[in-house]
């Protein structure tokens, strides 16, 4: 059955093992140039989560189910979250684990990949038979963009650091999914192909079976990412919402539902995929109720969408084939088009809804625009729709733009994107130097060496995360104020105590002598100083 699946399926293989073999080549080239005084940390955008997801790993091989941050030192009972980077992680192990985990990335990467396309060109073949049309879809839904390359000539964005959204957002385009998120790209097959099920014109299953195998793929999908099971359930509600405003237009009255044989469907279905995939939403709604650093770390945890004049421009190369997609889906009453037209209709909602993660909330709008696309693209002359796709084709420049922005930053040595020789081993010292097994040593870093540490080696830091080192603005000001002094006052004598901080890593080009009474000195290379703190420090 399987293989039969993939037979029909040749292309959409071959183009994700060939988007693999490209979006590679940054990372190959990383490795390729690392020497001794330079390590290749193994990403080419967002080292800092990168990092975190080496450390999440990191704990799987050692052992750990529970996720508890490395970026604090603070309490945590441990919650079921990250569990694909954890569960890698048990695949690995000394000697040379670091690449070995991120070996394993890459792999997950692939797997992202493969099951991201094969997802899409599935979704896809729901609004069109035009095979080409398909194929352009799924090209556009992997690597199409907007206007973000036009940065190059001073285009600005309201959002993160003034960039416009598509170089920065995952969750509103496809490539930097594949690119680095492997989770948010298996997250997103997962979803389409529920949205595939549930939309479908051929009901070859009745709608609680349906509802049954939509709800298993969203429980799943919960695993990767739990916040896309709300996407999931808002995609639902907005395509009954849709369909039941086209009967009571289309009869000029209103329906009962329970008597129109489509509204009837999908509700059951609807409600059965709810229930089985509700898990993780029950689950992380009452972790964050009765775990206080949960609370904490989602307080910090700010995802916000950017001004909808952004959104406009990112979206703007699909606009004109999705809108025209839109009205073919009213006229010809298209029924499985109803579920893009509902969730693009909530899309506002979504991405403005008054949480910290709202720009996570929209997951999988780009693809819901292609497919309008390709369904206003099938209806137009040759000479227009060639047109138009040209047009939409442009969006892969900002592609291109990122693939070639991860290159440039492989070329260049240097932090974040490669980690110091000399810090590596002194990570490796402090490792052989710890000799307690009943709990992690604590180092306190800079925030970029504390962001590094937990990838390379088994233990706490003090920051180095954003969202994950709870409390972290209170922590940042003491932390350099002590790593910068040259005379320690008892205030952070004292602070090292409290923290219970068991090494402290210097990077300064001599140490000074009143530092000795803080502990030994296990390892100096070149302005990096690794210092075991005593028991008691004066």
């Amino acid at each position: 059955m399987i293989r039969h699946y993939l037979v029909h399926r040749k292309w959409v293989l071959f183009w994700s093992l060939f988007l693999f073999g490209v979006t590679l080549i940054p990372y190959l080239l990383g490795y390729a140039l690392e020497e001794p005084a330079w390590r290749y940390a193994g990403f080419v955008f967002g080292v800092e989560d990168g990092n975190s997801y080496i450390a999440k790993m990191l704990m799987g091989a050692n052992g750990d189910w529970l996720f508890r941050t490395p970026y604090t030192t603070l309490e945590q009972p441990g919650v079921l979250a990250f569990l694909p980077y954890i569960m890698l992680g048990k695949l690995s192990s000394a000697p040379g684990q670091h690449e070995q985990l991120a070996a394993l990335f890459q792999g997950f990467r692939l797997f992202g990949i493969i099951i991201y396309c094969l997802a899409t060109f599935d979704f896809l073949q729901h609004f069109t038979s035009q095979q080409n049309l398909i194929r352009w879809g799924v090209v556009i839904s992997c690597v199409g963009g907007g206007l973000g390359w036009l940065t190059l000539f001073g285009l600005k964005g309201s959002g993160f650091n003034g960039l416009p959204i598509d170089l920065y957002s995952p969750e509103s385009f496809g490539f930097m999914s594949l690119l680095g998120l492997p989770h948010l790209a298996v997250s997103r097959g997962l979803l389409l192909w529920g949205f595939g099920l549930f939309a479908r014109k051929e009901r070859t299953l009745p709608p609680w079976k349906n509802g049954l195998v939509i709800g298993i793929l969203w429980l799943m999908m919960g695993f990767f990412q739990p916040l896309s099971v709300v996407t999931a359930w808002a995609g639902l509600g907005g395509a009954w919402l849709v369909a039941y405003g086209v009967q009571v237009v289309g009869e000029k009255r209103w329906v009962n539902p329970v008597r129109n044989p489509l509204l009837r469907e999908w509700f059951i279905t609807a409600a059965i995929a709810v229930g089985i995939s509700s898990f993780w939403v029950f689950y992380n709604v009452a972790a964050l109720l009765n775990n206080p650093f949960l609370k904490g770390w989602s307080e910090q945890n700010i995802i916000l969408s950017p001004g909808f004049f952004d959104y406009l421009l990112g979206f703007s190369l699909l606009l004109i084939p999705a809108g025209l997609g839109t009205w073919k889906v009213f006229k010809n009453r298209n029924a499985p088009g109803y579920l893009l037209v509902g969730f693009a209709l909530l899309f506002p909602l979504l991405a403005y809804f008054p949480i910290n993660l709202q720009r996570r909330l929209p997951d999988g709008i780009w693809v819901v625009l292609a497919a309008l696309a390709i369904i206003g693209l099938g209806e137009m002359s040759k000479r227009w729709r060639n047109r138009l796709l040209i047009l939409g084709a442009l969006g892969i420049l900002t592609s291109l733009f990122l693939l070639l922005g991860g290159t440039l930053s492989s070329l260049n040595r240097s932090e974040p994107v490669y980690v110091e020789g000399g810090k590596i081993r002194a990570f490796e010292a402090l490792a052989e130097d710890w000799q307690d097994t009943t709990r992690k040593p604590v180092l306190l870093a800079n925030f970029v060496t504390s962001n590094e540490a937990p990838a390379w080696v088994y233990l706490n830091v003090l920051i180095g995360h954003g969202p994950e080192s709870v409390g972290i603005k209170d922590l940042l000001g003491p932390v350099d104020d002590l790593l910068g002094a040259t005379i320690l006052n008892e205030e952070q004598l004292r602070f090292i105590q409290e923290k219970r901080v068991d090494y402290i890593l210097l990077e300064k080009a001599n140490l000074p002598v009143s530092w000795s009474k803080v502990g030994e000195l296990i390892y100096h290379e070149a302005g990096i100083w690794l210092i075991r703190v005593s028991g008691q420090v004066e």
